[in-house]
């Protein structure tokens, strides 16, 4: 207690002593006049005077004087008892710990007029015109004058005011910070301990293990002697070395294996900066280790808890009644906070940087010997596919080769690049080798290279030599169960091991990233801050955000999970006997029977036949036949070529021979099935340009913030704790937490539209906005551009006759012989050999077989019942004795077949034109056979020749007769041609595409004539000048295609290349329409031209493969439109050549052929509800090219709306830095409510609304912007953001221009309750700029809600024009309101009741807190409102005309024209 004249200032003074040092000091307050006149002192209205205190109740004054019932007492500590307790406690004490000259007010009695409510002992007194310096002393002056009269009066009566106590910002006396250090003592003292045992245990191999650092593969240098190897590895040695299953060539090239080898070389290691890198390292547990991890995992834990119940305590602090429970003084709470905060954010950096599996691997004890091994840690280089731009120069460039050159240093030292997993080691039961799962691939422990590797295995290289091995197999009786299970115990058993990821582990990998880290840590600033209720706001926002993302990774998971747990029972030849097991149970080389349902492992038939459903993996809509493997054909086995002989685990077989039984290939993931699943869990990730730039851009964002930072800590005070809150507070209002979240938004809305309008589904979100960068379109022909299967065109007879009357066909002229398309009017041998030569079967009255002989056996019209063969008339007309399957490298088949008409045996042999031609007599082949054959091929035609000859042989000895005996020396019959017809929207579809500027181009399996005919049909071909573009193709002489008769030819080669006949196998270029031969040299020049002349290239896959060789591919790859008769490999070829030419991919297909493809692709289409459609991004129930127009309009949409959202948050960043900083210089705060509006209301709303703009329903001739970096997105955002500073600064400008206002600046220093920032919003500088910057705000959403050319137009998006009007009506109320509840809320034109009634208002009916200033209100004047009004009304018009007028409209169209962008040139 101190006496009345100087107690309450010196309270004061101390009170704010904690505070005043961090208030900012920059400003100096106006005290004059414009005209000179020196300003009227403040005044401070409705002040209390402190608690009175006497030494005696009757001391106290009159009107003070406490009064008690009758019997009671009035007691020091301010109640009424009828005997007063020896402990009671008075208020005007003060605490022990004070200074002793305070002990003697401890019996001192507080004055009140009400005994127990010391509320009412407070008067409330108005100083006027007050020195603010001497406005403790002045309140002392007033309340000694008003309450004590005399001088005994002063002398026995007193303020209460106890002088603040100084107290050290730390102490080690308090038990939170007593388990705070506990907690890291603890953990530190066990991490030590375990440190240095780790040092001593793993001294043995440090050498070695320093060696490796830069290599790959085991942690020996050493090759194994079998002499000194342990008794594991002598065992697994022997048993590698003599296992037969072991496939030796599958070795590393400098590996030595032989039956005697002393020792073997391991191979040449690898360096983590090189593809494939791969490294395997051995550990174990330890108790200690194991103590030290999860004592670091509570420590994380912990630290949480801290800052909880730190911010608990501050805002106890802040309470009517002060309660502190876990520090002394509120003093100690921001010191508290900010220690644990960066204890947490050090912490949590250092976790992050390691990943979880390499902090918790750190905790274990590395290991030499693979055989104590526990855990094997895995390391693996993932390198991305980056799809970059072109347009990226000058200083983008530079910023970015600044970014990668960084980020490669981080990763010398911090291996971002390199994927760490550790896996549990298991010991196989029979074979007692060590194993591990990685990405679904069982790996053993190899003793002849001392690593762990997928067990190589080999059945046998060559077709026969498997079919034999089958056959072998099923005539000893099967595999022994000793060999299966050895074999299980290598390769392990037949099913995909996909571990189960639940939701919350998926969320929890989602969290772990580096901007999740970042909001975090953000937010426990915004929950301490006393800004929790933004703090919840942005937490739900990004929790929502997170979820949604993890819910589409769950939802894939669990699908591809459900695809991979297959397991069937099957019956398999085992120790002599067929055994009915669970699929899980086989092996390689195992024989097993076949017999309807699904397969679970490739299987090789061996004998009988099958009929199978291929659709769930290869998109293949009819059945298909399959045929025993053949004995005679030497060839290495092929899944491709030798498809026919192949079962492919994932496919239903509907009927199989009885005793049909195969050899089992392959099991697990191995299989075709296996290896597509997993590809689809392990992708490899793709980086969009945007990606890149965010990057640049988040760098620079930082380094502003980082000097936003500076500068704050400058204006609030150099080396204060407040300082440090307001300036981070800005770090993280620059780089806003909700960036990620935007970008999820955008891409959720897209996909959510995707699926309820067009059906197009959508497994990988990020693949949305890059489909609206798509460049090139790659479309499959068959299925895709146009309807499933073939439609039977009609038969030529080589019978018939060149039209007018003879002469050479003329095939570029249109000359072509009518096809005869009526069954009935061939002739009787044609119409037997269009009803038998195929290989179809019949089930359940469908036709089950290849499509294409679907289509021509029903165009005759004839039954099919096993192999009789029954006209439509319902004569039998004849029986197929045997069917010869087609044979891919002969592209024929053939059919035996006994006529019922005239009891005779007859050959039909069906195939490729060209094949079919070779195989004919000389005689039989009219001579318009090439250019009819070619001409309708390029009329779109599928070409296929038919010939015959009889059989005089007896059906026993046809029977056995050798195949080429069959196909020899046959007469034509003539041509059967089939045609695909285009799916009604292709065109359409392609026009549009072309329209977007996207090129399109075809890479089928089908004929080159055929596909460009398509082209040209659906339009993927532009017309110039009312004719296609010029098509040159590249074939191989003498092959495919290009076997045609040489006189032909030589009729039509060119000049310069008529002297000399391509040579046989050499690469050969023609002009598609007269069949012109073009030497390498015109073909240049062409091409050199091509901007002026349009010309398309096509190439068939054997020429292809010539073109890749010769390094000419790439030369003139945007110049190709077709490709035919490719590979799926050859399709995963071209794709990826466009994508590493800088080109945004996408490819859409609809069956297993272009599965790779799809995945290859940036952007895949399946148009298939098939599994195959799950290897793509997307997948079209609709099974339309409309969809993929769907889908680039969303996906230009929503990178559009992404852009938006992005540079929306920017622009709020930008805004937020300046006015802060704005404020911070004048000592003000926007009032919490302003704060709660912008970021709680405009800014998660505006994100929201600007997602749902809808797209355009075609496409417009341009594509969106990705670049962060590109002239239209920084225009965009400096030009809004030179608009908002000026509006901010001028209008600052003009505020301090008001003679009302000159003399009302906010004094920071003359205000007590300085802790509380939402407070020091009760100003007039406030309020000027909240109505500037909420405008602001609320106007960069709208700025760039703007469609353009991607999205519709602005008020089409009605989500966002309804709410644009709501928030300007907010802020627009709040500036021309009188004073109101609602004005009041948000602390703008309003006051304290005392000073409203005094301005003329009625008293305020709504409680608030008092206001914080000395004016005591910030109401405006009425004409100054109105001013304001107009003043930021012209700043959103302003803004909205420069970005649609300027920045999206004919300014820029002006400036792109006069001064255009060098980009790469894509032709359409």
């Amino acid at each position: 207690m101190v006496g009345s004249r100087f107690g309450l200032r010196a309270a004061l003074v101390a009170a704010v002593a904690g505070y005043a040092a961090a208030t900012p000091f920059l400003h100096t307050v106006n005290q004059q006049y414009p005209n000179g006149t020196m300003c009227e002192l403040p005044s401070f209205l409705d002040q209390s005077c402190p608690q009175l205190c006497a030494s005696d109740v009757a001391k106290c004054p009159d009107a003070y004087r406490p009064k008690c019932p009758a019997g009671t007492t009035y007691c020091v500590d301010g109640t009424c008892q009828a005997s007063c307790p020896a402990d009671a406690v008075s208020p005007c004490a003060c605490p022990s710990s004070f200074d002793s000259s305070f002990d003697t007010y401890k019996s001192w009695y507080p004055c009140m007029a009400d005994a127990g409510k010391p509320e009412t002992g407070l008067l409330v007194v108005n100083l006027t015109k007050v020195q603010p310096t001497n406005r403790a002393d002045r309140l002392l002056e007033v309340c000694n004058a008003q309450i004590l009269r005399s001088a005994a009066d002063k002398d026995a009566t007193a303020f209460l005011a106890c002088p603040v106590r100084v107290v050290p910002a730390y102490t080690l006396d308090l038990p939170i910070w007593k388990s705070f250090w506990g907690m890291l003592g603890i953990q530190a003292t066990v991490i030590a301990f375990f440190l240095a045992l780790k040092t001593v245990s793993e001294r043995s191999i440090r050498k070695a293990a320093d060696a490796f650092a830069a290599g790959s593969g085991s942690d020996s240098d050493e090759p194994l002697a079998a002499a000194t190897a342990a008794p594991g590895e002598k065992q697994l040695l022997e048993h590698f070395r003599h296992d037969s299953f072991f496939d030796v060539h599958a070795l590393p090239a400098s590996t030595k294996i032989a039956e005697k080898a002393a020792s073997v070389t391991p191979a040449k290691k690898l360096s983590p900066s090189d593809p494939g890198y791969i490294r395997f390292a051995y550990y174990v547990n330890h108790p200690l280790g194991t103590l030290g991890f999860y004592l670091s995992v509570a420590w994380i834990l912990y630290l949480q808890v801290f800052l909880a119940l730190t911010v608990y305590d501050y805002y106890g602090s802040l309470s009517a009644t002060p309660t502190v429970l876990f520090y002394l003084t509120d003093y100690q709470i921001p010191f508290g906070f900010v220690f644990a905060w960066h204890f947490m954010v050090i912490t949590l950096v250092v976790w992050r940087i390691g990943g979880v599996v390499t902090v918790r691997n750190w905790f274990r004890i590395r290991v030499r010997d693979v055989h104590q091994a526990q855990f094997v840690v895995v390391t693996r280089r993932i390198d991305a596919i980056r799809a970059t731009d072109h347009a990226e120069k000058g200083f983008i460039k530079g910023m970015l080769a600044l970014v990668a050159a960084v980020e490669r240093l981080a990763d010398q030292y911090l291996k971002f690049s390199l994927k760490v997993t550790a896996h549990q080691v298991h010991i196989s039961q029979h074979v007692r080798v060590p194993y591990f799962y990685d990405e679904c691939i069982r790996y053993v422990y190899n003793p002849l290279v001392r690593d762990f590797t997928p067990y190589p295995y080999s059945l046998g290289d060559g077709l026969s030599e498997l079919a034999a091995l089958g056959n072998a197999t099923a005539d000893k009786g099967g595999l022994p169960t000793e060999t299966v299970d050895q074999r299980q115990d290598l390769i392990g058993l037949n099913e995909i091991d996909i571990p189960a990821r639940s939701f919350v582990d998926l969320w929890t990998s989602e969290v772990g990233g580096w901007f999740y880290l970042y909001q975090g840590s953000c937010l426990w600033v915004w929950y301490y801050f006393s800004y929790w209720q933004m703090g919840l706001v942005l937490t739900v926002v990004i929790l929502i955000a997170s979820l949604i993302k993890t819910r589409v990774s769950f939802k894939s998971h669990r699908r591809i999970r459900m695809l991979a747990s297959m397991t069937t029972n099957v019956t398999v030849l085992r120790n002599g006997a067929w055994t009915v097991v669970d699929s899980r149970a086989l092996a390689p080389g195992d024989v097993v029977q076949v017999s309807a349902g699904v397969l679970s492992v490739d299987v090789l038939l061996c004998r009988g036949q099958a009929l199978l459903d291929e659709s769930s993996l290869t998109g293949e809509s009819r059945p298909i036949r399959k045929f025993p493997a053949p004995t005679n054909d030497e060839s290495s086995l092929s899944f491709t070529h030798h498809k026919r002989h192949i079962l492919l685990a994932g496919t239903g077989i509907l009927q199989a021979d009885e005793g049909a039984y195969g050899l089992v290939l392959k099991t697990n993931v191995n299989t075709s099935r296996g290896q597509l699943i997993q590809k689809m869990l392990h992708p490899t990730p793709i980086t969009f340009v945007f990606d890149e730039q965010l990057k640049v851009v988040l760098v620079m964002m930082l380094t502003w913030g980082v000097l936003c930072f500076s500068m704050v800590l400058y204006e609030m005070g150099n080396g204060t704790i407040a300082s440090w809150f307001y300036a981070l507070f800005i770090i993280s209002e620059i780089i806003s937490p909700l960036l990620p979240a935007v970008l999820v938004a955008g891409q959720s809305v897209a996909a959510d539209r995707l699926v309820s309008k067009h059906q197009v589904y959508c497994i990988d979100l990020p693949r949305i906005t890059m489909a609206g960068k798509t460049q090139l379109f790659c479309f499959d022909k068959t299925g895709t551009l146009t309807k499933e299967g073939l439609d039977m065109w009609g038969f030529l007879p080589a019978s018939a006759s060149l039209p007018n009357g003879g002469g050479d066909g003329d095939a570029s002229s249109g000359k072509l012989i009518e096809l005869q398309s009526d069954y009935a009017r061939l002739g009787a041998q044609d119409r037997l050999g269009l009803a038998t030569a195929h290989s179809l079967t019949a089930h359940e009255r469908q036709l089950l077989g290849n499509p294409v002989d679907v289509s021509m056996f029903e165009f005759t019209g004839c039954a099919l019942q096993g192999d009789d063969v029954t006209a439509a008339t319902g004569e039998s007309l004849a029986r197929i004795v045997k069917r010869y399957e087609f044979i891919h490298a002969k592209q024929t088949m053939a059919s035996l077949v006994e006529s019922t008409v005239d009891k005779k045996l007859h050959i039909f042999v069906k195939g490729s034109y060209e094949k079919i031609r070779a195989m004919c007599v000389p005689g039989s082949i009219p001579a318009w056979y090439d250019e009819m054959a070619r001409g309708y091929a390029k009329r779109g035609g599928y070409v296929l020749a038919l010939a015959s000859k009889p059989c005089s042989l007896s059906i026993d000895a046809a029977i056995h007769q050798d195949r080429d005996d069959v196909e020899r020396d046959v007469s034509l019959m003539g041509l059967v041609v089939f045609r695909n017809t285009l799916k009604p929207d292709t065109k359409d579809a392609i026009d549009e595409l072309h329209r977007g500027l996207c090129r399109t181009v075809m890479i089928s399996g089908d004929n080159v004539f055929t596909c460009v005919y398509i082209a040209r049909e659906c339009g993927l071909t532009p017309i110039v000048n009312e004719q296609y573009a010029r098509c040159i193709y590249a074939d191989i002489a003498g092959a495919g295609e290009d076997s045609v008769t040489s006189s032909r030819r030589n009729s039509n080669t060119s000049s310069s290349a008529s002297s000399s006949v391509p040579a046989p196998g050499s690469l050969v270029w023609r002009d598609v329409d007269t069949e012109e031969i073009i030497s390498p040299a015109e073909l240049d020049a062409l091409w050199q031209q091509r901007n002026v002349k349009a010309l398309d290239l096509a190439a068939s896959g054997p020429a292809w493969a010539k073109l890749v060789d010769s390094g000419d591919a790439d030369k003139y790859l945007l110049s190709f439109r077709v490709w035919g008769r490719m590979s799926p490999e050859q399709k995963i070829d071209v794709v990826k050549r466009h994508m590493a030419d800088g080109l945004i991919v996408a490819m859409c297909g609809d069956g297993g052929n272009d599965c790779g493809a799809l995945n290859a692709a940036h952007v895949g289409v399946a148009l298939s509800e098939a599994e195959a459609s799950i290897v793509a991004p997307f997948s079209s129930k609709t099974k339309s090219v409309r969809s993929c127009v769907d889908l680039i309009a969303e996906g230009r949409a929503a990178l559009a709306s992404s852009f938006a959202g992005f540079k929306f948050l920017i622009m709020y960043g930008m805004t937020m830095s300046s006015f802060c900083l704005v404020q911070y210089y004048f000592s003000v705060v926007l009032p919490q409510w302003v704060w709660i509006y912008i970021d709680g209301i405009i800014v998660v709303s505006t994100i929201y609304a600007l997602t749902q703009a809808k797209a355009l329903k075609h496409l417009e001739p341009r594509r969106p912007t990705a670049q962060l970096l590109g002239p239209q997105t920084i225009l965009s955002i400096l030009s809004q953001a030179a608009v908002n500073w000026t509006y901010l600064f001028l209008g600052i400008y003009w505020l301090f221009q008001q003679d009302w206002f000159r003399c009302n600046e906010f004094d920071a220093s003359a205000v007590v309750d300085l802790g509380k920032w939402w407070l020091l919003g009760d100003n007039y500088e406030s309020t000027m700029i909240s109505a500037i910057v909420v405008c602001q705000f609320i106007n960069n959403g709208a700025v760039f809600n703007f469609g353009h050319y991607f999205r519709r137009s602005w008020f089409s998006n009605r989500v966002y024009a309804l709410l644009y009007v709501v928030l300007l009506t907010v802020i627009s109320t709040l500036i021309l309101s009188d004073p109101s509840a609602f004005t009041c809320l948000f602390r703008i034109n309003c006051g304290s009741p005392s000073s409203l009634v005094e301005l003329g208002y009625p008293k305020p009916t709504w409680s608030m807190d008092p206001y914080n200033s000395l004016l005591g209100h910030n109401v405006l004047p009425v004409p100054f409102r109105w001013k304001l009004f107009t003043y930021v009304m012209s700043n959103v018009v302003l803004g909205l005309c420069i970005e649609r007028l300027v920045i999206l409209g004919p300014v820029r169209e002006y400036i792109r024209t006069k001064y255009p962008l060098s980009r790469k040139y894509i032709p359409l």
